[in-house]
């Protein structure tokens, strides 16, 4: 049961570290947070997609 838990917390923790440009280009209210998020989610796997995301969403 308990490795369940670990279990859930590490994907939990993955799936926010995944998405953090998204998260900060909706909480700055980005006007282009839909394409942030469109481009993390289908590049953020690869390391230049999701630094280019968080890029984006920083500036």
């Amino acid at each position: 049961m308990a490795s369940v838990i670990v279990h859930a917390v590490y994907v939990t923790a993955f799936v926010a570290l995944y998405f953090i440009p998204s998260i900060i280009a909706f909480y700055r209210a980005k006007p282009s947070r839909f394409r942030i998020a469109f481009l993390n989610l289908l590049t953020g796997w690869t390391t230049i997609g999701w630094l280019a995301a968080f890029v984006w969403a920083c500036v």
